[in-house]
């Protein structure tokens, strides 16, 4: 019903006007004081992200992505083995080496030969590769590398196509050892044990913590093969001392620092780049964020909601910051006293910042690996010391002083309880050893397929002369599967 001026008598309608009205005001002032809200927390947020920032460039000068990058180690192309550990991973067949030479020379046990039908499955695997195999031998001269990586913006997106390749090249010398040591080329095959720890060395100071931990477990690959290659027969002095020196720079390389760096530096980036609108909120916590991007004011959506749920993005950046800080300066530190300092950081983790425990990587675990690492390194030095040792004097040294100085400049510490290293002598050789993990000394009792397993230790086995090379120990026998046995299953 309206009157002559075409207004409403009807009271309920009038009423109903006035409640949207009150709404669409309420809404509106909720709106606004969110928004203002908003507003001064994430500026005052900001302030204090900029304070820790500011921090960091009075103390580490040099600390963002950028920088790191540009200060790392420079390698003419003509010296650099990585782009020579790329072009023969692309010149390797597919799929090499296959499933059966994998599963037949798995968990080999020093000193005994292969069995002939291990050799004739290696034999006719390195016929496939012997091209490759001519360039990967070179390596052996060729200690230093670094891959060419374009960083991207949305850091933890990065394209390390690289990390493929390494693995498949250090694969291919640890074979190439098993081969010579077969054919009695002892020199060649610790050769080729040396230009595996240069493949592993190819990775450089690269800053991603995937790139050491592939680092770590080439240099692995290659100690272990080493271990084995001794248990053959004997190998000349000079080959020997090459290899130790090689060893001993490359156990004075900081990989874990360089890497934490990487990422601390790699986050920051990361953050930066979610507020440039160069990632998406999405992107950044693996959940789609609808119209995130859509600027509203001076803040993206996508932030504001990332805020309303999280807390400030600013204070999110902050304690990431603060808690990588922490880690770099952890990773600082000598090995033997990290994993406490780590286990505390790592302790405090559950109350810190979202993004913190959504984006900070396992720093402890990753800090035991180089940890585990290091101790392989280092027995390995004094494996090689007391090789060439007994080499020179036709008898084993009676303990690792007898060694310094001139096959030892100093007896390496256990990393596990800052000790030295353990010389254990047995009825047909010696073993060199770190006490593990546990932190016990175990007696030099050593699991080769879980060196990490408690109760045990970590090191290496050196046989007198006469004991190595002894007689092939059957293969493991192929088994089929009981059809029956995989219905039951299913």
């Amino acid at each position: 019903m309206e009157n002559s001026l075409g207004v409403s008598t009807n009271p309920h309608a009038r009423r109903s006007k006035k409640r949207l009205f009150i709404g669409l005001g309420l809404a509106l002032l909720l709106v606004l004081g969110l928004w203002t809200y908003f507003y001064f927390v994430s500026r005052t947020a900001e302030r204090r992200l900029q304070a820790t920032v500011t921090e960091l460039d009075q103390a580490e000068p040099g600390w963002r992505l950028d920088e790191l990058e540009a200060s790392r180690s420079k390698v003419p192309d003509e010296a650099n083995s990585a782009l020579k550990v790329l072009a023969i991973g692309k010149s390797m067949p597919a799929n090499w080496p296959g499933a059966d030479m994998s599963r037949r020379l798995e968990n080999l046990i020093p000193p005994h030969a292969l069995h002939p039908d291990q050799a004739q499955v290696l034999s006719a695997e390195m016929d496939k590769v012997k091209s490759a195999l001519e360039d990967a031998r070179a390596l052996k001269d060729f200690p230093d590398g670094r891959f060419p990586i374009v960083l991207n913006p949305n850091w933890i997106a990065t394209s390390l196509p690289h990390v493929q390749e390494v693995p498949t090249v250090a694969s291919l010398l640890a074979y190439d050892a098993l081969a010579r040591a077969l054919r009695n080329d002892l020199d060649g095959a610790v050769q080729s044990c040396h230009a595996g720890i240069n493949v592993a060395r190819s990775i450089g100071d690269e800053l991603f913590l995937i790139s050491q931990l592939v680092r770590i477990a080439c240099r692995g690959m290659a100690l272990a093969r080493l271990e084995y290659v001794l248990g053959q027969g004997q190998a000349s002095a000079k080959v020997l001392e090459d290899l130790q020196r090689l060893l001993e720079k490359e156990e004075a390389e900081p990989i874990f620092l360089f890497a934490v760096r990487g990422e601390r530096a790699g986050a920051h980036q990361l953050m930066v780049t979610l507020k440039e609108g160069k990632v998406t909120v999405g992107q950044l916590v693996g959940t789609p964020v609808p119209l995130g991007n859509i600027q509203i004011g001076p803040f993206k959506l996508g932030e504001f909601l990332l805020s309303l749920k999280m807390g400030p993005v600013a204070d999110q950046h902050n304690a990431l910051l603060k808690y990588m800080t922490e880690a770099v300066a952890i990773a600082r530190k000598p090995l033997e006293d990290q994993n406490a300092l780590f286990e505390q950081l790592e302790a405090s983790s559950p109350n810190c910042e979202v993004l913190v425990q959504l984006l900070v990587p396992a720093l402890r675990k990753i800090s035991e690996a180089d940890r585990r690492s290091a101790a392989h390194l280092r027995c390995a030095i004094v494996m090689l010391a007391a090789e060439r040792y007994r080499l020179a004097h036709q008898r084993w040294p009676k303990s690792l002083d007898q060694m310094v100085p001139d096959f030892l400049t100093k007896i390496p510490l256990d990393p596990f309880d800052k000790k030295l290293l353990r010389l254990k002598h047995l009825a047909d050789g010696i073993m060199i050893y770190a006490v593990g993990p546990d932190g016990k000394d175990d007696g030099g009792k050593l699991d080769r397929s879980s060196p990490a397993a408690p109760g045990t230790d970590i090191g290496y086995r050196l046989w007198d002369p006469r004991d190595r090379r002894q007689k092939p120990l059957e293969p493991p026998k192929e088994t089929t599967p009981d059809p029956g046995e995989e219905q039951r299953d299913q």
